[in-house]
């Protein structure tokens, strides 16, 4: 009798449950197809406000929409639960570059993988809100890489301590040619890979701040530098290689400071732009939604639109054959 009382109550909290949170009809509710201007324009959007969000790794690009459904709360007010397929550019995300204007990793060094995002758009009041947003990424399989490109560098852990070593070797290169009063330090290293066995070639990325120490005096070891505190300290991101050869080891070092003033001009831009008209849309009333957008779980699957997923961005079948949804729906379709 105990577990039949225990049994009822359960029932009961879940159907409380259900009610308070209850899914929208289905006839306020459509897939978008992935090739659709709108599933683009929003899918963009969607990103920028990922990529504005993070602080650390590399700004991602739109590789191609996977999923886009549509819920509409109110006229003029939708919220998107949106599926992108993304991969990895060479920008990192404090550079708060545009994604568009950031060129994607060569393929033997591609980072890709999948964000479901949920984006709340309030046209009359011109409001964009990332409600919602988890991506998963990996690097490329060293066994495609291989068999595509055998002479091509591979990813290799950051933690290595022959990348630690060569990223150190780049850092003195640039602190010693710089005109700088100050030394400059690693705060963390992103990105490495490696060429060859017998004697590797390293190439090496990692952020670099500011310190206190002056040039004044010899620094024989940069970590033990203390970085500069204050927010509006230089950092900037260093790319360079360590190459040995025969006669002698070439060491290249190349750093690109962030840019203040940019990023406190970008975090403050809002900007909704145009979204292509569709049919029904004149017919609706402007009015404004008080209460905060109703957010569901994600619907996670496959599109119910024969559209998705969507053409990819670029060519890279090596890419599609790794991705959940693999080649577009188009292709899926053809004789």
């Amino acid at each position: 009798m105990k577990q039949i009382n225990i049994l009822l109550i359960a029932v009961h909290l879940f159907c409380s449950w259900t009610a308070a949170f209850p899914r929208p009809p289905s006839s306020m509710m459509g897939y978008l197809s992935c090739n659709d201007n709108l599933a683009k324009t929003v899918s963009n959007l969607a990103l920028e406000q990922i990529n504005k969000h993070r602080t650390e790794g590399y700004i991602y690009s739109l590789f191609r929409i996977s999923s886009a459904l549509e819920e509409l709360q109110a006229p003029f007010h939708s919220l998107y639960y949106l599926t992108l397929d993304v991969e990895e550019t060479e920008c990192h995300v404090l550079s708060k570059t545009i994604s568009k204007n950031c060129p994607v990793r060569p393929l033997h060094l591609a980072v890709f993988g999948t964000c479901e995002a949920t984006l709340y758009i309030n046209k009359p009041g011109r409001i964009v809100q990332l409600s919602k947003y988890n991506c998963t990424l990996k690097p490329v399989p060293r066994s495609q890489i291989v068999q595509t490109c055998p002479g091509c560098p591979t990813p290799v852990s950051v933690d290595d301590k022959d990348v630690i070593e060569a990223a150190n070797k780049v850092l003195q290169k640039f602190n010693n040619e710089n005109n700088h009063i100050h030394y400059f330090g690693i705060l963390s290293l992103t990105a490495a890979s490696m060429q060859g066995v017998a004697k590797p070639s390293y190439f090496v990325e990692f952020l670099i701040k500011e310190t206190l120490c002056s040039k004044s005096r010899a620094e024989a070891d940069f970590s033990k530098c203390t970085p500069v505190g204050c927010p509006n300290a230089t950092t900037g991101l260093c790319k360079g290689s360590v190459m040995s050869a025969p006669e002698k080891t070439y060491i290249t070092a190349s750093c690109k400071f962030f840019s203040q003033a940019e990023e406190a001009v970008k975090d403050h831009e809002v900007t909704l732009p145009f979204f292509p008209p569709r049919h029904g849309d004149q017919h609706r009333k402007m009015t404004f939604l008080e209460q905060e957008p109703q957010v569901h779980p994600f619907p996670h699957g496959p599109s119910e639109s024969s559209d998705c997923p969507g053409k990819p961005i670029r060519q890279a079948t090596m890419l599609l054959s790794l991705l959940p949804g693999g080649m577009p729906a188009q292709e899926k379709h053809s004789p």
